[in-house]
């Protein structure tokens, strides 16, 4: 399947637009913000209903196979019956110890490498890479140490590091969107210069922010010192910015050398590896209960239960698509009893039956055999295809037998009577079948595909079935020596329709006209 949509991939692409990271921000209060922009609208809503609690994870199909539709079916139920339902615990890997940090870091590397793994297979498919799963493989084991280095707490920044801080520091404490703004140069500077040297390998947390700045803008009035300990988060949200920023672009420094030219050169590869890599520096991570429960002690913020049921076309396909083909199978076997009781009783003869009706059944098999080399699924309209084509092909097998009878019966010879048959019902059988043909060929330009479809094969159906009474039933004909039209000839030559067709011939004729010894003529024709 191709291009999944989710209320995840809106907020992604929202906090891409807005920050520059095709990520989901691990601070709730981050998504609330960005959700402002989302909530409202109609393609959001079709993503998330009841109040967030429920959402849509949208998917293609990429395929009219009906096979392996089914398959794709098959496999997302076996995932789902695993994983139908789910607790994730929610841990903070601040609070952790250092041998906590780690255990759950390696489980959550595993993840993230489970995710860039399936980002590259994709993308190495859509360029045609037949080992595509191989060559991903391969890529993943060459860029896990990459991976493993961006653990969580970042490490100790770099002088480099500090000093890009510390200048994005005095550059916010001085702009309007700083909670409490500072016109004083020299004061921003020494804010700056105390919190992008803070010692350690974490990002300081919000009360060391907050006690540097309580130590440098005192006096505080009471509205700024409401603010002061928002401007301690947005400062810290800032150092955590720079600093994964700046690991995300180490890390793909790294990495780039591996990854194939083509992979580089895409834009939207690069900006959904770049999220990816992000994500692992995250403070709070959600992992399945079951793994955390091994790991003893690990204290969790919070477990959300998630579920999942599969639905949409495929799915309700998959469960409809047996009792199509049986009806379908049933419809097409009675309507082919039906007419060959009804052409054993014309005919007066069982093998009359079947050999009129052949050149239809062999119009259905080749029908289903084009719907399967060229992989067109069995719905609601293709499956209504050999039934028409059966209503409306059998009248050229009765036309050609009954036209083949009476040129027999005026006594020429069988290649003189097939001959004579098919320069006259053979042509209007021709001209019959080729209009059918273009009306449904109309249908063919239909904006739907399953209209197309059906317009084309049926069209095709009718030049399928003319194309076989002139061939297919003629040498039926002459291999089974005719026996059963050749008694009816008697029953044929006394009837007054014989009479009406040796008036027509005689009529013809050049220079012929019918007389009051037409009817002694006619009887002379039958024999009498």
């Amino acid at each position: 399947s191709t291009n999944s949509q989710s209320i995840a991939d809106l907020i992604c692409e929202t906090n891409y637009q807005m920050n520059g990271r095709y990520a989901i921000p691990d601070d709730p209060a981050a998504v609330a913000n960005l959700w402002i922009f989302l909530e409202g609208n109609e393609y959001t809503d079709m993503f998330a209903q009841r109040g967030n609690t429920r959402g849509l994870i949208q998917s293609k199909v990429d395929t009219y196979n009906t096979r392996q539709q089914i398959k794709v079916v098959e496999e997302v139920k076996n995932f789902l019956d695993v994983r139908a339902r789910r607790k994730i615990a929610v841990v903070d890997r601040e609070s952790l110890s250092p041998e906590d940090a780690a255990a759950i870091g390696a489980i959550y590397h595993e993840m993230i490498g489970e995710n860039i793994d399936f980002l590259i297979q994709k993308k190495l498919k859509s360029l045609g890479k037949k080992t595509y799963a191989r060559e991903a493989g391969e890529l993943r084991k060459k860029i896990r140490p990459a991976l493993e280095e961006m653990g969580y707490p970042p490490p100790t920044p770099s002088p480099e590091m500090r000093e890009k801080i510390k200048h994005r520091i005095i550059r916010y404490l001085g702009s309007e969107e700083a909670e409490i703004e500072i016109s004083d140069r020299r004061l921003r500077e020494n804010i700056g210069k105390n919190l992008g040297s803070l010692p350690g390998p974490s990002i300081p947390t919000g009360d060391t922010i907050k006690f540097i700045l309580e130590n440098h803008l005192e006096p505080l009035a009471p509205d700024e010192r409401e603010l002061l300990g928002w401007l301690a988060g947005s400062i810290r949200a800032l150092i955590e910015e720079e600093t994964r920023n700046q690991r995300v672009a180490e890390t793909l420094a790294r990495i780039a050398p591996f990854l194939p030219e083509e992979l580089i050169q895409d834009k939207n590869f690069m900006k959904y590896l770049g999220g990816i890599l992000w994500s692992t520096g995250d403070r709070l991570v959600g992992i399945d209960e079951s793994t955390v429960a091994h790991l003893e002690g690990i204290p969790v913020r919070k477990t959300v239960e998630i579920s999942f049921v599969a639905t949409g076309g495929p799915v309700l396909f998959a469960r409809l698509y047996p009792l199509l083909v049986d009806n379908m199978i049933r419809s097409i076997f009675i309507a082919l009893v039906l007419v060959l009781a009804i052409l054993i009783a014309q005919q007066r003869s069982f093998i009359g039956g079947l050999i009129s009706i052949t050149p239809i059944s062999l119009t259905v098999l080749i029908n289903f055999g084009i719907m399967s080399y060229l992989q067109i699924p069995i719905d609601d309209s293709t499956m209504m295809i050999a039934s028409i084509a059966i209503g409306i092909g059998i009248d050229y097998s009765i036309h050609f037998i009954s036209r083949f009878q009476e040129e027999l019966a005026l006594g020429k010879t069988e290649p003189d009577a097939l001959s004579s048959t098919l320069r006259t019902t053979g042509k209007a059988i021709l001209t019959n079948a080729a209009s059918v043909m273009m009306g449904f060929f109309v249908l063919t330009f239909s904006s739907v595909v399953p209209t197309q479809r059906f317009g084309w094969l049926t069209g095709l159906m009718m030049l399928v079935s003319s194309i076989s009474a002139l061939t297919v039933l003629p040498a039926l004909l002459l291999s089974t020596e005719m026996r059963f039209i050749r008694k009816k000839i008697p029953k044929l030559l006394r009837s007054k329709r014989f009479e009406e067709i040796i008036r027509k011939r005689l009529s013809r004729l050049p220079g012929s006209s019918l007389h009051s010894g037409e009817e002694e003529t006619a009887k002379s024709g039958n024999g009498e």
